[in-house]
Protein backbone atom coordinates (compact mmCIF):
# COMPACT_ATOMS: atom_id res chain seq x y z
CA UNK A 1 0.00 0.00 0.00
CA UNK A 2 2.44 2.51 0.91
CA UNK A 3 4.85 1.65 -2.13
CA UNK A 4 1.35 2.46 -4.41
CA UNK A 5 1.10 5.53 -2.46
CA UNK A 6 4.89 6.39 -3.11
CA UNK A 7 4.10 5.65 -7.48
CA UNK A 8 0.87 8.15 -7.35
CA UNK A 9 3.49 10.88 -6.14
CA UNK A 10 6.22 10.33 -8.00
CA UNK A 11 3.83 10.28 -11.32
CA UNK A 12 2.03 13.46 -9.84
CA UNK A 13 5.54 15.74 -9.86
CA UNK A 14 6.47 13.80 -13.67
CA UNK A 15 2.97 15.51 -14.50
CA UNK A 16 4.04 18.60 -12.80
CA UNK A 17 7.44 19.22 -13.91
CA UNK A 18 6.19 18.45 -17.91
CA UNK A 19 3.14 20.93 -17.05
CA UNK A 20 5.28 23.53 -15.73
CA UNK A 21 7.69 22.75 -18.93
CA UNK A 22 5.44 23.07 -21.70
CA UNK A 23 3.98 26.52 -19.74
CA UNK A 24 7.74 28.03 -19.64
CA UNK A 25 8.41 26.75 -22.92
CA UNK A 26 4.46 28.62 -24.28
CA UNK A 27 5.67 31.17 -22.42
CA UNK A 28 9.15 31.21 -24.11
CA UNK A 29 7.36 31.62 -27.46
CA UNK A 30 4.96 33.74 -26.77
CA UNK A 31 7.58 36.09 -24.79
CA UNK A 32 9.39 36.22 -28.16
CA UNK A 33 6.56 37.41 -30.60
CA UNK A 34 5.00 40.33 -30.63
CA UNK A 35 1.44 39.77 -30.09
CA UNK A 36 -1.23 42.54 -30.33
CA UNK A 37 -2.88 43.91 -26.99
CA UNK A 38 -6.36 42.97 -27.33
CA UNK A 39 -7.89 45.10 -25.27
CA UNK A 40 -5.79 47.94 -26.78
CA UNK A 41 -6.74 47.11 -30.08
CA UNK A 42 -10.75 46.32 -29.20
CA UNK A 43 -10.73 49.85 -28.19
CA UNK A 44 -9.00 51.20 -31.25
CA UNK A 45 -11.78 48.91 -33.53
CA UNK A 46 -15.05 49.86 -31.42
CA UNK A 47 -14.18 53.53 -31.38
CA UNK A 48 -13.85 53.01 -35.30
CA UNK A 49 -17.21 51.10 -35.52
CA UNK A 50 -19.07 54.05 -33.69
CA UNK A 51 -17.49 56.83 -35.20
CA UNK A 52 -18.91 55.43 -38.80
CA UNK A 53 -22.16 55.77 -37.34
CA UNK A 54 -22.08 59.25 -37.72
CA UNK A 55 -20.14 59.84 -41.47
CA UNK A 56 -18.69 62.80 -41.00
CA UNK A 57 -16.69 64.51 -44.36
CA UNK A 58 -13.33 62.83 -45.18
CA UNK A 59 -11.67 65.72 -44.33
CA UNK A 60 -12.95 65.13 -40.74
CA UNK A 61 -11.83 61.86 -41.11
CA UNK A 62 -8.42 63.01 -41.93
CA UNK A 63 -8.17 65.40 -38.76
CA UNK A 64 -9.23 62.49 -36.57
CA UNK A 65 -6.19 60.66 -37.77
CA UNK A 66 -3.87 63.42 -37.71
CA UNK A 67 -4.88 64.23 -34.08
CA UNK A 68 -4.55 60.55 -33.25
CA UNK A 69 -0.63 60.60 -34.89
CA UNK A 70 0.14 63.72 -33.26
CA UNK A 71 -0.94 62.40 -29.83
CA UNK A 72 0.86 58.97 -30.11
CA UNK A 73 4.13 60.98 -30.89
CA UNK A 74 4.15 59.52 -34.56
CA UNK A 75 6.14 60.83 -37.01
CA UNK A 76 3.79 61.83 -40.15
CA UNK A 77 2.90 63.96 -42.31
CA UNK A 78 0.05 64.49 -44.84
CA UNK A 79 0.46 64.98 -48.39
CA UNK A 80 -1.70 66.72 -51.14
CA UNK A 81 -3.70 64.50 -51.47
CA UNK A 82 -5.20 63.81 -48.21
CA UNK A 83 -2.85 60.63 -47.74
CA UNK A 84 -1.60 60.35 -44.33
CA UNK A 85 2.24 59.14 -43.82
CA UNK A 86 3.77 57.57 -40.73
CA UNK A 87 7.30 56.42 -40.83
CA UNK A 88 8.98 54.64 -38.08
CA UNK A 89 12.93 53.90 -38.34
CA UNK A 90 14.32 49.61 -38.30
CA UNK A 91 15.36 48.37 -34.90
CA UNK A 92 19.24 48.13 -35.02
CA UNK A 93 19.16 44.47 -35.87
CA UNK A 94 16.73 44.99 -38.62
CA UNK A 95 18.03 47.78 -40.24
CA UNK A 96 19.16 46.05 -43.56
CA UNK A 97 15.77 43.84 -43.76
CA UNK A 98 13.68 45.60 -46.89
CA UNK A 99 11.24 47.96 -45.98
CA UNK A 100 7.58 47.25 -45.06
CA UNK A 101 5.07 49.42 -45.90
CA UNK A 102 1.48 49.04 -44.82
CA UNK A 103 -1.66 50.55 -46.58
CA UNK A 104 -5.22 50.84 -46.15
CA UNK A 105 -8.08 53.80 -47.17
CA UNK A 106 -10.32 55.60 -45.34
CA UNK A 107 -13.82 56.37 -46.49
CA UNK A 108 -16.52 58.54 -44.71
CA UNK A 109 -19.11 56.60 -46.31
CA UNK A 110 -17.80 53.49 -45.08
CA UNK A 111 -15.64 53.83 -42.01
CA UNK A 112 -17.82 51.81 -39.69
CA UNK A 113 -17.60 49.03 -42.74
CA UNK A 114 -13.71 49.49 -42.62
CA UNK A 115 -13.17 49.32 -39.22
CA UNK A 116 -11.27 46.00 -39.04
CA UNK A 117 -8.36 47.42 -41.61
CA UNK A 118 -8.41 50.96 -39.92
CA UNK A 119 -7.76 49.50 -36.59
CA UNK A 120 -4.90 46.93 -37.59
CA UNK A 121 -3.31 49.95 -39.45
CA UNK A 122 -3.33 52.09 -36.31
CA UNK A 123 -2.15 49.70 -34.13
CA UNK A 124 0.85 48.58 -36.40
CA UNK A 125 2.35 52.24 -36.63
CA UNK A 126 1.72 52.64 -33.13
CA UNK A 127 3.44 49.03 -32.31
CA UNK A 128 5.45 47.96 -35.47
CA UNK A 129 9.06 47.54 -34.42
CA UNK A 130 11.56 45.54 -36.19
CA UNK A 131 11.57 46.44 -40.35
CA UNK A 132 11.75 49.94 -41.60
CA UNK A 133 8.60 50.90 -41.47
CA UNK A 134 5.59 53.13 -43.56
CA UNK A 135 2.21 53.27 -42.68
CA UNK A 136 0.27 55.03 -45.34
CA UNK A 137 -3.56 55.84 -44.91
CA UNK A 138 -5.21 56.44 -48.07
CA UNK A 139 -7.78 59.43 -49.02
CA UNK A 140 -10.49 56.69 -50.69
CA UNK A 141 -13.55 60.03 -50.42
CA UNK A 142 -16.47 58.48 -52.42
CA UNK A 143 -14.80 55.14 -53.68
CA UNK A 144 -12.40 57.29 -56.41
CA UNK A 145 -9.13 56.22 -55.25
CA UNK A 146 -7.61 59.84 -55.15
CA UNK A 147 -5.15 59.14 -52.47
CA UNK A 148 -4.02 55.90 -54.38
CA UNK A 149 -3.85 57.47 -57.79
CA UNK A 150 -1.82 60.31 -56.71
CA UNK A 151 0.49 58.53 -54.45
CA UNK A 152 4.56 59.57 -54.75
CA UNK A 153 6.56 56.19 -55.55
CA UNK A 154 8.85 57.05 -53.32
CA UNK A 155 6.58 55.85 -50.44
CA UNK A 156 6.87 52.68 -51.79
CA UNK A 157 10.66 51.60 -51.43
CA UNK A 158 12.17 49.18 -54.33
CA UNK A 159 12.32 45.59 -53.24
CA UNK A 160 9.83 46.61 -50.10
CA UNK A 161 7.22 44.07 -49.12
CA UNK A 162 3.57 46.19 -49.29
CA UNK A 163 0.13 44.87 -47.67
CA UNK A 164 -2.40 46.06 -48.68
CA UNK A 165 -5.58 46.24 -46.10
CA UNK A 166 -9.06 46.41 -46.46
CA UNK A 167 -12.12 44.54 -44.66
CA UNK A 168 -14.19 42.19 -45.80
CA UNK A 169 -16.81 38.99 -44.90
CA UNK A 170 -13.58 36.64 -44.62
CA UNK A 171 -10.03 36.57 -44.48
CA UNK A 172 -7.45 35.67 -47.05
CA UNK A 173 -4.69 36.86 -49.30
CA UNK A 174 -4.69 37.73 -53.37
CA UNK A 175 -2.16 38.78 -55.70
CA UNK A 176 -4.81 39.66 -58.48
CA UNK A 177 -7.63 42.16 -58.73
CA UNK A 178 -9.77 43.64 -61.48
CA UNK A 179 -9.61 46.45 -64.04
CA UNK A 180 -11.88 49.70 -63.53
CA UNK A 181 -13.48 52.13 -65.42
CA UNK A 182 -16.02 54.86 -65.05
CA UNK A 183 -17.85 56.46 -67.81
CA UNK A 184 -19.96 58.76 -68.71
CA UNK A 185 -23.31 58.29 -71.23
CA UNK A 186 -24.42 61.45 -72.53
CA UNK A 187 -27.80 61.69 -74.07
CA UNK A 188 -28.75 65.71 -75.50
CA UNK A 189 -31.16 67.25 -73.17
CA UNK A 190 -33.70 69.35 -75.22
CA UNK A 191 -37.09 70.87 -73.15
CA UNK A 192 -40.49 71.30 -74.09
CA UNK A 193 -43.54 72.44 -72.80
CA UNK A 194 -45.23 70.34 -70.80
CA UNK A 195 -48.44 69.07 -72.42
CA UNK A 196 -49.89 66.19 -69.90
CA UNK A 197 -52.29 67.68 -67.46
CA UNK A 198 -51.39 65.53 -63.91
CA UNK A 199 -48.61 63.99 -62.13
CA UNK A 200 -46.52 62.89 -59.22
CA UNK A 201 -43.15 63.33 -57.66
CA UNK A 202 -41.90 60.43 -56.94
CA UNK A 203 -39.12 59.35 -54.52
CA UNK A 204 -36.54 56.48 -53.94
CA UNK A 205 -34.50 57.14 -50.97
CA UNK A 206 -33.04 55.22 -47.37
CA UNK A 207 -30.18 53.46 -50.28
CA UNK A 208 -27.28 54.05 -47.96
CA UNK A 209 -24.55 54.10 -50.23
CA UNK A 210 -21.26 51.41 -50.31
CA UNK A 211 -18.81 50.14 -52.55
CA UNK A 212 -20.62 48.50 -55.56
CA UNK A 213 -18.11 45.13 -54.72
CA UNK A 214 -19.53 44.86 -51.48
CA UNK A 215 -23.57 44.03 -51.92
CA UNK A 216 -23.98 44.34 -55.86
CA UNK A 217 -27.34 41.94 -56.88
CA UNK A 218 -28.62 42.68 -53.03
CA UNK A 219 -28.49 46.13 -52.92
CA UNK A 220 -31.08 48.54 -53.85
CA UNK A 221 -30.46 50.79 -56.92
CA UNK A 222 -32.34 53.82 -57.52
CA UNK A 223 -31.62 54.42 -61.03
CA UNK A 224 -32.32 50.54 -61.78
CA UNK A 225 -35.72 50.73 -60.29
CA UNK A 226 -36.42 54.76 -61.53
CA UNK A 227 -35.60 52.78 -64.97
CA UNK A 228 -38.36 49.76 -64.76
CA UNK A 229 -40.91 52.98 -64.00
CA UNK A 230 -40.14 54.64 -67.08
CA UNK A 231 -39.70 51.09 -69.48
CA UNK A 232 -43.73 50.65 -67.43
CA UNK A 233 -45.06 54.03 -69.10
CA UNK A 234 -43.55 53.26 -72.52
CA UNK A 235 -44.54 49.76 -72.81
CA UNK A 236 -48.05 51.36 -71.20
CA UNK A 237 -48.18 53.53 -74.88
CA UNK A 238 -49.66 56.21 -73.50
CA UNK A 239 -48.34 59.84 -73.32
CA UNK A 240 -45.96 60.44 -70.64
CA UNK A 241 -42.99 62.84 -69.22
CA UNK A 242 -40.06 63.52 -67.08
CA UNK A 243 -38.70 66.73 -65.41
CA UNK A 244 -37.21 67.60 -62.00
CA UNK A 245 -34.95 64.59 -61.93
CA UNK A 246 -32.16 64.71 -59.67
CA UNK A 247 -29.80 61.82 -57.94
CA UNK A 248 -27.82 62.05 -54.63
CA UNK A 249 -24.45 60.12 -55.51
CA UNK A 250 -21.46 59.65 -54.17
CA UNK A 251 -18.57 58.83 -56.42
CA UNK A 252 -18.15 55.72 -57.51
CA UNK A 253 -20.37 53.92 -55.21
CA UNK A 254 -23.94 53.25 -55.24
CA UNK A 255 -26.52 56.49 -55.05
CA UNK A 256 -28.64 57.21 -51.78
CA UNK A 257 -31.64 58.32 -53.46
CA UNK A 258 -33.77 59.99 -56.81
CA UNK A 259 -36.07 62.06 -57.11
CA UNK A 260 -38.09 62.71 -60.16
CA UNK A 261 -41.71 64.60 -61.38
CA UNK A 262 -43.44 62.10 -63.69
CA UNK A 263 -46.46 63.49 -65.58
CA UNK A 264 -48.96 62.03 -67.31
CA UNK A 265 -52.98 62.89 -67.86
CA UNK A 266 -55.45 62.05 -65.76
CA UNK A 267 -57.09 59.14 -67.40
CA UNK A 268 -53.73 57.24 -66.36
CA UNK A 269 -53.15 58.49 -63.50
CA UNK A 270 -55.24 55.47 -61.57
CA UNK A 271 -53.19 53.17 -63.30
CA UNK A 272 -49.86 55.21 -62.82
CA UNK A 273 -50.73 55.37 -58.25
CA UNK A 274 -51.72 51.88 -58.66
CA UNK A 275 -48.50 50.98 -59.72
CA UNK A 276 -46.59 53.06 -57.82
CA UNK A 277 -48.58 51.48 -54.71
CA UNK A 278 -47.64 48.40 -55.63
CA UNK A 279 -44.10 48.81 -56.18
CA UNK A 280 -43.61 50.95 -53.47
CA UNK A 281 -44.79 47.98 -50.90
CA UNK A 282 -42.33 45.44 -52.42
CA UNK A 283 -39.26 47.62 -52.76
CA UNK A 284 -39.76 48.04 -49.25
CA UNK A 285 -40.29 44.62 -48.09
CA UNK A 286 -37.54 43.18 -50.08
CA UNK A 287 -34.89 45.89 -48.85
CA UNK A 288 -36.56 47.31 -44.88
CA UNK A 289 -34.75 44.38 -43.44
CA UNK A 290 -31.20 45.47 -44.76
CA UNK A 291 -31.84 49.27 -45.00
CA UNK A 292 -34.58 50.06 -42.64
CA UNK A 293 -35.10 53.47 -44.40
CA UNK A 294 -35.64 52.42 -47.53
CA UNK A 295 -38.66 53.98 -49.00
CA UNK A 296 -40.39 54.35 -52.57
CA UNK A 297 -42.96 56.74 -52.32
CA UNK A 298 -45.16 59.66 -54.19
CA UNK A 299 -46.54 62.87 -53.69
CA UNK A 300 -49.81 63.62 -55.94
CA UNK A 301 -49.47 67.01 -57.51
CA UNK A 302 -53.13 68.43 -57.24
CA UNK A 303 -53.19 71.50 -59.54
CA UNK A 304 -52.58 71.05 -62.65
CA UNK A 305 -50.54 75.13 -62.46
CA UNK A 306 -48.42 72.95 -59.75
CA UNK A 307 -46.89 71.03 -62.30
CA UNK A 308 -43.53 72.09 -64.35
CA UNK A 309 -43.93 74.13 -67.66
CA UNK A 310 -41.17 72.54 -68.68
CA UNK A 311 -39.95 68.63 -69.93
CA UNK A 312 -37.66 66.66 -71.09
CA UNK A 313 -38.58 66.12 -74.88
CA UNK A 314 -39.76 62.67 -76.33
CA UNK A 315 -36.56 62.42 -77.99
CA UNK A 316 -34.57 62.84 -74.87
CA UNK A 317 -36.70 60.63 -72.62
CA UNK A 318 -36.78 58.12 -75.29
CA UNK A 319 -32.95 58.05 -75.67
CA UNK A 320 -32.56 57.72 -71.53
CA UNK A 321 -34.96 55.00 -71.22
CA UNK A 322 -33.11 53.19 -74.37
CA UNK A 323 -29.81 53.83 -72.31
CA UNK A 324 -31.07 52.71 -68.85
CA UNK A 325 -32.80 49.63 -70.52
CA UNK A 326 -29.74 48.33 -73.19
CA UNK A 327 -26.72 48.78 -70.41
CA UNK A 328 -26.36 46.28 -68.27
CA UNK A 329 -26.55 47.33 -64.72
CA UNK A 330 -25.42 43.84 -62.66
CA UNK A 331 -22.83 41.35 -62.57
CA UNK A 332 -21.46 38.71 -65.64
CA UNK A 333 -20.77 35.34 -64.65
CA UNK A 334 -19.21 32.51 -66.50
CA UNK A 335 -21.48 30.00 -67.62
CA UNK A 336 -20.70 26.38 -67.60
CA UNK A 337 -18.85 26.45 -71.24
CA UNK A 338 -16.68 29.05 -70.21
CA UNK A 339 -15.93 27.69 -66.89
CA UNK A 340 -12.28 26.31 -65.99
CA UNK A 341 -10.49 25.19 -63.37
CA UNK A 342 -9.48 28.60 -61.76
CA UNK A 343 -12.93 30.44 -62.93
CA UNK A 344 -15.74 27.98 -61.92
CA UNK A 345 -18.98 28.25 -63.60
CA UNK A 346 -21.17 31.49 -61.38
CA UNK A 347 -17.78 33.24 -60.73
CA UNK A 348 -18.12 36.65 -61.41
CA UNK A 349 -15.78 37.83 -64.11
CA UNK A 350 -16.83 41.67 -64.49
CA UNK A 351 -20.26 44.23 -63.10
CA UNK A 352 -21.61 47.47 -64.94
CA UNK A 353 -22.96 49.57 -61.74
CA UNK A 354 -25.29 52.66 -62.23
CA UNK A 355 -23.68 55.07 -60.08
CA UNK A 356 -24.91 58.87 -60.94
CA UNK A 357 -27.09 60.40 -63.81
CA UNK A 358 -27.91 63.91 -63.53
CA UNK A 359 -28.63 66.56 -65.98
CA UNK A 360 -25.49 68.36 -67.17
CA UNK A 361 -25.94 71.55 -69.52
CA UNK A 362 -27.60 70.45 -72.65
CA UNK A 363 -26.62 66.75 -71.39
CA UNK A 364 -28.28 63.64 -69.50
CA UNK A 365 -25.33 61.66 -68.15
CA UNK A 366 -25.34 58.21 -66.87
CA UNK A 367 -22.24 57.27 -64.84
CA UNK A 368 -21.58 53.62 -65.00
CA UNK A 369 -18.59 51.98 -62.98
CA UNK A 370 -17.12 48.86 -64.86
CA UNK A 371 -14.89 46.48 -63.45
CA UNK A 372 -13.93 43.16 -64.77
CA UNK A 373 -11.04 40.44 -64.24
CA UNK A 374 -8.54 40.88 -67.07
CA UNK A 375 -8.54 43.53 -70.27
CA UNK A 376 -10.14 41.11 -72.30
CA UNK A 377 -13.23 41.11 -70.25
CA UNK A 378 -13.27 44.48 -69.79
CA UNK A 379 -13.25 45.12 -73.56
CA UNK A 380 -16.30 43.10 -73.62
CA UNK A 381 -18.14 44.33 -71.61
CA UNK A 382 -17.15 47.76 -73.20
CA UNK A 383 -18.21 46.88 -76.35
CA UNK A 384 -21.49 45.93 -74.89
CA UNK A 385 -22.16 49.54 -72.97
CA UNK A 386 -20.62 51.50 -76.40
CA UNK A 387 -23.48 49.38 -78.28
CA UNK A 388 -25.99 50.60 -76.24
CA UNK A 389 -24.60 54.00 -75.83
CA UNK A 390 -25.17 54.06 -80.24
CA UNK A 391 -28.90 52.31 -79.98
CA UNK A 392 -29.20 55.53 -77.58
CA UNK A 393 -27.66 58.24 -79.49
CA UNK A 394 -25.36 58.76 -76.46
CA UNK A 395 -22.05 59.86 -76.82
CA UNK A 396 -19.19 57.73 -74.19
CA UNK A 397 -16.16 59.22 -72.62
CA UNK A 398 -13.89 57.61 -69.52
CA UNK A 399 -13.96 59.37 -66.83
CA UNK A 400 -11.27 57.43 -65.05
CA UNK A 401 -9.64 54.12 -65.58
CA UNK A 402 -7.03 51.66 -63.91
CA UNK A 403 -5.53 48.89 -64.85
CA UNK A 404 -5.77 44.71 -63.17
CA UNK A 405 -3.46 43.89 -61.08
CA UNK A 406 -0.89 41.27 -60.66
CA UNK A 407 1.71 40.31 -57.76
CA UNK A 408 5.01 40.42 -58.76
CA UNK A 409 6.33 38.14 -56.10
CA UNK A 410 4.41 34.75 -56.16
CA UNK A 411 6.98 34.07 -52.08
CA UNK A 412 4.96 36.40 -50.44
CA UNK A 413 1.98 34.76 -49.88
CA UNK A 414 3.49 31.94 -48.93
CA UNK A 415 5.64 33.65 -46.65
CA UNK A 416 3.24 35.48 -44.50
CA UNK A 417 0.72 32.66 -44.81
CA UNK A 418 3.55 30.59 -42.78
CA UNK A 419 4.16 33.55 -40.26
CA UNK A 420 0.04 33.91 -40.04
CA UNK A 421 0.08 30.16 -39.53
CA UNK A 422 3.34 30.50 -37.11
CA UNK A 423 2.43 33.08 -34.78
CA UNK A 424 -1.05 32.27 -34.06
CA UNK A 425 -0.84 28.46 -33.52
CA UNK A 426 0.19 29.78 -29.68
CA UNK A 427 -3.44 30.78 -29.03
CA UNK A 428 -4.03 26.97 -29.55
CA UNK A 429 -6.36 26.98 -32.61
CA UNK A 430 -5.20 25.53 -36.39
CA UNK A 431 -4.86 28.11 -37.98
CA UNK A 432 -4.56 28.72 -42.04
CA UNK A 433 -4.87 31.58 -44.39
CA UNK A 434 -6.40 30.60 -48.27
CA UNK A 435 -5.14 32.83 -51.25
CA UNK A 436 -7.76 33.94 -53.30
CA UNK A 437 -8.47 36.21 -56.32
CA UNK A 438 -10.04 39.31 -56.29
CA UNK A 439 -13.53 40.19 -57.42
CA UNK A 440 -13.16 43.85 -57.40
CA UNK A 441 -10.93 46.46 -57.79
CA UNK A 442 -8.29 47.29 -54.93
CA UNK A 443 -5.77 50.24 -54.54
CA UNK A 444 -3.15 47.54 -55.58
CA UNK A 445 -3.20 48.47 -59.72
CA UNK A 446 -2.34 52.26 -58.26
CA UNK A 447 0.48 51.08 -55.89
CA UNK A 448 1.89 48.73 -58.50
CA UNK A 449 1.31 51.99 -60.83
CA UNK A 450 3.53 54.28 -57.72
CA UNK A 451 6.62 51.41 -57.91
CA UNK A 452 6.33 48.56 -60.55
CA UNK A 453 9.53 47.01 -58.54
CA UNK A 454 8.01 45.98 -55.17
CA UNK A 455 6.28 42.94 -53.94
CA UNK A 456 2.63 43.62 -53.57
CA UNK A 457 -0.20 41.59 -51.43
CA UNK A 458 -3.76 42.09 -50.63
CA UNK A 459 -4.61 40.79 -47.32
CA UNK A 460 -8.51 40.73 -46.69
CA UNK A 461 -9.42 41.29 -43.12
CA UNK A 462 -12.34 39.92 -41.39
CA UNK A 463 -13.78 41.44 -38.02
CA UNK A 464 -13.53 37.81 -36.59
CA UNK A 465 -9.87 37.39 -37.45
CA UNK A 466 -8.24 40.87 -37.36
CA UNK A 467 -6.21 39.83 -34.65
CA UNK A 468 -4.81 37.26 -36.32
CA UNK A 469 -3.68 39.10 -39.30
CA UNK A 470 -2.55 41.90 -36.55
CA UNK A 471 -0.67 39.34 -35.08
CA UNK A 472 0.90 37.87 -38.06
CA UNK A 473 1.89 41.45 -39.73
CA UNK A 474 3.51 42.44 -36.53
CA UNK A 475 6.04 39.79 -36.27
CA UNK A 476 6.38 39.85 -40.15
CA UNK A 477 7.54 43.16 -39.41
CA UNK A 478 9.73 42.34 -36.14
CA UNK A 479 10.64 39.18 -38.44
CA UNK A 480 10.61 37.38 -34.94
CA UNK A 481 10.03 33.49 -36.44
CA UNK A 482 11.86 32.00 -39.30
CA UNK A 483 9.98 30.36 -42.13
CA UNK A 484 10.72 29.43 -45.25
Amino acid sequence: MTEHKHNNKTTLIVVLIAAVAVGLLAYYKTARLHMVNRSEYKKMFEALEEKGETKGSNSDQLSSLEKWAEKNKLSWNTDSKGNLIIQRAATSSKSDQPATVIVTEYNRNTLADDASSLATAKYIAEHGKGTPLTVIFLNNEDNLHKGAAGLSGSLIPDNSNVFFLDSNKSSYLSMNSFAGKMSDFAVKKEMTARTCDSGVKITISGCTTNDPRSSMGSQPDPIDTFENLLTYLKGKSVPFQISDLKVVSHGNMYPESLTATVMVNSYTMPDLTKYLDNKGESFRKKYHKDYPDIAYTYETIEKEEQLPSQVYSDETTGSMINLLYTIENGVYRFDKTEATDVHKENDPYAYNCFTDLKENGDTIDLTVSTSALNKIYMDQVEDENSTAAKLANASVSTVSETDAFTGINPQLPLQFSNFYTKVNNVTGKDMGLQENDDTYVTACSYLSAANDRASILHVSVAQNGKSYIANALMNFIAQSVKVK
